[in-house]
């Protein structure tokens, strides 16, 4: 069975795991690619690497993990993620390489998350810029709204206050962004 712990991956002996991951251009392939030699790494199972653009046909990723005889498979990026939500429980799983937040897909599945642990971001904060009051930020309310509130929280108690403001695209974002650089008060602030 898989396991996850710590960061890691435990494989069991002589598993067929497949490491699934969709096609994206540079620097995300390399880093996907990275990810599947570190599976291959943790040794004792046999890893298939599987490509959802170019080796998943029209039967979806769990026909070809059936037709495969594959009952693990290791889920990297949300595209993945998505793909995978239909897996059935014959199916064991672990997701990775993706900014988690709680969702239908995650529920009930082990994962690892790319999020950061936002306490103890600003805990380095403290230490390296003791200084700084207010934080900056500009956040998708899809992606990481949840992360944003916890995120606030978390600011409160270690001395900060945590303004973010939402964006719903790129555009949004980069006027937010120059607004806050405007508001900067270069001895207290961060962005």
């Amino acid at each position: 069975s898989l396991v996850a712990t710590s960061g890691t991956v435990a494989l069991a002996q002589d598993a067929l795991v497949a490491v699934v991951y969709p096609e994206l251009a540079e620097p995300y392939r390399t880093v996907f690619a990275q990810m599947v030699q570190g599976v291959r790494e943790v040794g004792g199972a046999s890893v298939v690497p599987v490509c959802l653009e170019t080796e998943v046909g029209a039967g979806g990723l769990g026909g070809f993990l059936r037709q495969s005889g594959i009952k693990k498979a290791i889920i990297l990026g949300r595209k993945a993620i998505k793909a995978a939500a239909a897996l059935g429980p014959e199916v064991q799983v672990v997701f990775g390489g993706a900014v988690l937040a709680p969702s239908p897909e995650t529920k009930h599945v082990s994962s690892i998350s790319l999020t950061p642990d936002t306490d103890q971001l600003f805990a380095v904060l403290r230490q390296l810029a003791p200084q700084v009051r207010r934080v900056f930020t500009v956040f998708s309310p899809a992606q990481s709204g949840w992360l944003v509130e916890l995120a606030q929280e978390q600011a409160r108690t270690r001395g900060v206050e945590l303004i973010a403001q939402p964006a719903d695209d790129v555009r949004a974002s980069a006027r937010e962004h120059g607004r806050q650089l405007e508001a900067l008060d270069a001895k207290r602030d961060g962005l």
